[in-house]
C-alpha cells in the first residue's frame, strides 16, 4: 500500500483530470441548456456553457499538476540515496547524520 507513492499519485493526479475534464464537459451542457417552464422550451445559456466547457479542464488542469509535481517530487525523494559519509556540521564538528552520532 504504501510502496511507490509517487508513482501511484502520478497516476492518480492523471485520472482525476480526465474524470474532471469528462464532468465538466457533461455538467456544461446540463447548466448550458435551461428549461423555460414558462414557455415549455429549452434557452441556451452560451455564458455558463463556455464557462464550464472551458473553465473546467483548465481548473483540472493545474489542479492535477499541483498533485503530479508533488507526486514526482515524492518519487524522486523515495529514489534519492543518502550517502553514509560524514557531512560538516554547522558547528565544525563532523556529524554523522544517519546514526546521529557527532564525532570529534
Amino acid at each position: 500500500m504504501f510502496q511507490n507513492v509517487g508513482k501511484k499519485l502520478q497516476v492518480i493526479a492523471i485520472i482525476l483530470f480526465w474524470v474532471a475534464t469528462a464532468a465538466s464537459v457533461v455538467l456544461a451542457f446540463v447548466f448550458g441548456i435551461d428549461r423555460d417552464y414558462y414557455h415549455y422550451r429549452n434557452v441556451f445559456n452560451a455564458g455558463i456553457f463556455f464557462a464550464f466547457l472551458l473553465g473546467g479542464p483548465t481548473v483540472a488542469y493545474f489542479g492535477s499538476l499541483i498533485l503530479h509535481g508533488f507526486g514526482s517530487i515524492v518519487s524522486d525523494h523515495e529514489e534519492y540515496e543518502y550517502p553514509e559519509e560524514k557531512v560538516q556540521g554547522w558547528s565544525g564538528k563532523n556529524v554523522n547524520w544517519l546514526n546521529g552520532q557527532n564525532k570529534k
